[in-house]
């Protein structure tokens, strides 16, 4: 019975049965256990800034349309069809994308989707015609579709399934910041002479 008893106490209290001191509650294998949880919460919490950035940086040119129709002279047709290859890339490209984040290391291919969107979007605003803006906002849609497809992964590797949800949402609700953000700034930036640069502090 004795050993029966105990055998169920450990179960019940896999670090350790307790002693009447706070101690107990900070044994290593506990401790260990606790740095872990938080830095794969951590590692989720970071996904919410990249879905930001990403939403931003795609809005940026929805932002300075009308300025930039008039200082290229293109007509509304023409920025139709530039907003149009963003999400023609966009779409196409995840299948590609998907297969490619399972073949390599998930983190440090998300990193370098990051840091590539990142540039692109910085150098859309050298665009000097209607032809470079749309290359570059290819590029954008092709780098840009790595964000959900590594999100979503990185949180079911991260979290146990019933936390899943939360870190999901955590992550999405990026989406809605960026494009709040970008509301924000459509009103500062749009009449600047430096709105070029928009697009690199984006």
């Amino acid at each position: 019975m004795d050993g029966v008893f105990w055998r169920a106490m450990h179960q019940s209290f896999p670090f350790g049965a307790s002693n009447g001191n706070d101690d107990s509650l900070h044994t290593p294998a506990s401790t260990h256990a606790y740095l872990q949880g938080a830095q794969k919460w951590g590692l989720c919490i970071l996904l919410f800034p990249a879905t930001t950035l990403n939403y931003l940086d795609r809005q940026t040119l929805s932002i300075l349309a009308p300025t930039i129709q008039r200082d290229m002279g293109f007509d509304n047709e023409t920025s139709g069809w530039l907003f149009s290859i963003f999400y023609y890339t966009y779409t196409v490209s995840q299948f590609a994308v998907g297969l490619l984040l399972d073949l390599s290391n998930l983190r440090c291919a998300y990193g370098l989707a990051v840091l590539a969107w990142s540039v692109v979007a910085g150098l859309t605003g050298l665009a000097i015609g209607v032809l470079m803006l749309a290359v570059l906002r290819g590029l954008l849609g092709v780098t840009e579709s790595a964000n959900w497809l590594a999100a979503m992964r990185t949180v079911a590797r991260s979290l146990p399934a019933k936390d899943r949800p939360l870190g999901n949402d955590v992550f999405t609700s990026g989406s809605s910041v960026g494009a709040l953000i970008a509301l924000t700034i459509r009103n500062t930036h749009t009449r600047s002479p430096a709105r070029r640069s928009l697009w690199c502090r984006t």
